[in-house]
């Protein structure tokens, strides 16, 4: 990922864009690097395609997510947030899902945090964020920056 720029043409003459990335300080090591990851690598990325004319992005955070907030996790998606917006897309959609159901991936908190709060399906995250893709394409009347919850993303993938 470090190598982004490096594939700068695949940025071209694309109108959506779909920016998912994210980790764990755990998983990257540090916070330093959870930094680099989840804000550094989003930010790039939406720098690329805003100056390659893509019109339409897409950006999952999660729920919570706050620039202001004393934690690191909410407050790193929050900026995220800011960042994609400050570049001033066409459109931003921002979506923002409580607990993803990971599978066999899910670690120990997310697994005991499903009993408290219901999982979001990866593949019904996916299938809104294609589906109001498609409508936007076909229909120019949304506002210019959207944010989806878990209410409204059941609502899209339902249709």
């Amino acid at each position: 990922m470090d190598e982004m720029e490096q594939h700068a043409d695949s940025f071209k003459d694309h109108d959506v864009a779909f920016c998912t990335f994210g980790t764990t300080r755990k998983d990257a090591g540090s916070a330093e690097a959870f930094v680099k990851i989840d804000h550094g690598y989003t930010v790039k990325f939406g720098s690329l395609c805003k100056d390659h004319g893509v019109k339409h992005f897409h950006l999952l955070t999660s729920m919570g997510s706050n620039p202001n907030s004393w934690f690191l996790y909410p407050k790193t998606k929050g900026q995220n947030e800011e960042d994609i917006k400050e570049m001033d897309f066409a459109r931003t959609t921002i979506w923002r899902p409580g607990l993803l159901g990971r599978g066999d991936k899910a670690r120990l908190v997310e697994k005991l945090a499903k009993y408290v709060s219901s999982e979001m399906p990866v593949a019904r995250l996916a299938h809104a964020m294609r589906l109001h893709a498609e409508h936007i394409l076909e229909n120019d009347e949304s506002p210019k920056v959207e944010i989806f919850g878990n209410k409204e993303i059941n609502a899209i993938a339902k249709e």
